[in-house]
């Protein structure tokens, strides 16, 4: 249903909306907490040391800083988008 382009963005908005239903559902059940970060959050191109923003095309796989971070993107999205939850939640 994917590859058929009238289908396949209410296929995967529906399927997103289900996953974020089943992860509410299960940290309610385990006593834990689902934070919805903004969509437009810049985590791959936000320096976590400096704050800085960098341009990051889609084949670049390291992020690398002028104050001396290199690392993995993805790895240093998923700190991004862990630090800005403690921020908002703090909040």
């Amino acid at each position: 249903m994917i590859k058929n382009r009238k289908l396949a963005q209410a296929v995967n908005d529906a399927s997103m909306s289900e996953f974020h239903r089943q992860l509410e559902y299960k940290s309610a059940m385990y006593s834990g907490h689902v934070h919805k970060i903004d969509r437009f959050f810049p985590s791959t191109k936000l320096c976590m040391n400096c704050g800085t923003t960098h341009d990051m095309p889609l084949n670049k796989r390291v992020f690398k800083c002028g104050c001396g971070v290199e690392e993995n993107r993805d790895i240093h999205a998923a700190q991004n988008i862990l630090s800005q939850a403690y921020i908002e939640i703090a909040a």
